[in-house]
């Protein structure tokens, strides 16, 4: 089981990069294949399929982690992540602006890219703490 916790936060952490990257590197590949263009409506449908992608990975993760270590800060890290994406999915649909939409999301990446990464560290700790005093 611990082993699958750290492969669902190893994949969010992955996902949350991807989030962040895309969010960085869109405006620059706009630029660089300006025959290429994606419509908003895909833009936004990529902001919502890896949000739908990410949130059970996460929670899947989260709960296996709690239940191993029984601390909460990881999941609080992963909840403002989400928190964050959310909001800036919301500024997107409501047409807020680029700016606007894209702190949210690089903040949000960032919370769940911690947040997982927090979960594996009091995943790993815990079990070595169990197999040190020979539980």
């Amino acid at each position: 089981m611990q082993k699958m916790s750290l492969t669902s936060d190893k994949l969010a952490i992955g996902l949350s990069m991807g989030c962040a990257f895309h969010c960085l590197s869109g405006p620059l590949l706009i630029t660089f294949l300006s025959g290429i263009t994606l419509t908003n409506v895909a833009h936004e449908l990529i902001h919502i399929l890896l949000i739908l992608i990410i949130i059970p990975i996460s929670f899947f993760a989260m709960i296996i982690g709690y239940r191993k270590h029984q601390k909460l800060s990881s999941i609080y890290l992963v909840f403002w992540g989400f928190f964050f994406l959310i909001l800036a999915t919301l500024l997107e649909e409501y047409k807020v602006g680029t700016l606007e939409e894209k702190i949210p999301s690089l903040i949000g990446s960032l919370f769940l890219i911690l947040g997982h990464f927090w979960n594996s560290r009091l995943i790993n700790k815990q079990s070595n703490y169990i197999s040190n005093n020979h539980y």
